[in-house]
């Protein structure tokens, strides 16, 4: 029941700080809270304009936020030394949300350039709909895990799961290159 709401946290990179959305009034912005120290405070508002979505990557912080207090179209940000930098797929016409950057400079959005929200992936240079991912349906929210986080997700969802320290690099217990419920019954019974 408190007012704000504060939603959507993510945390940085390295750990020390968590961004989240904060709604007050029915606009919200970008805060961050220090866990070092619990101290929080706004480091994105514009007058009438929500901000919400933040997402980080090693290479900074990213949000959706509308356009304009005029226009209420989505579009993905980069913030950067106090500046919010549009990332060029953006575009007035249409929704850009749910940014999901990549190490490697790749970000995974959402977008209504079709009609119904869909997956793009933009590359750097270019944007390209993941036709085999989208559906009529809208596509919201992506992640992305490459095979070395992969690996390491999988490792500590074994140990999660099992209750133990399984101590095994790779949680394929049955060695078909696919870590699935079959490995974690498998681990389990041992």
């Amino acid at each position: 029941d408190d007012l704000p709401e504060d939603s959507m946290p993510c945390y940085s990179a390295d750990g020390e700080t968590i961004y989240y959305a904060q709604l007050n009034n029915g606009i919200s912005s970008i805060c961050e809270l220090d866990t070092d120290n619990m101290t929080s405070k706004t480091i994105f508002a514009e007058k009438d304009v929500t901000s919400y979505y933040p997402m980080t990557s090693d290479n900074g912080l990213y949000f959706t936020k509308w356009l304009s207090a005029d226009n209420m179209t989505d579009t993905i940000v980069k913030f950067e030394n106090g500046n919010v930098i549009p990332l060029p797929f953006s575009d007035g016409r249409f929704n850009c949300s749910d940014p999901f950057p990549c190490d490697n400079g790749n970000t995974f959005y959402s977008s209504t350039q079709n009609g119904s929200y869909d997956l793009f992936l933009y590359d750097g240079n270019s944007s390209n709909e993941l036709v085999f991912l989208n559906t009529e349906l809208n596509e919201l929210g992506s992640s992305y895990f490459s095979d070395k986080n992969a690996d390491d997700i999988t490792s500590s969802a074994s140990d999660f799961i099992l209750g133990r320290t399984a101590n095994i690099p790779n949680a394929d217990a049955d060695g078909n290159k696919i870590v699935d419920s079959f490995d974690m019954i498998y681990l389990r019974r041992q």
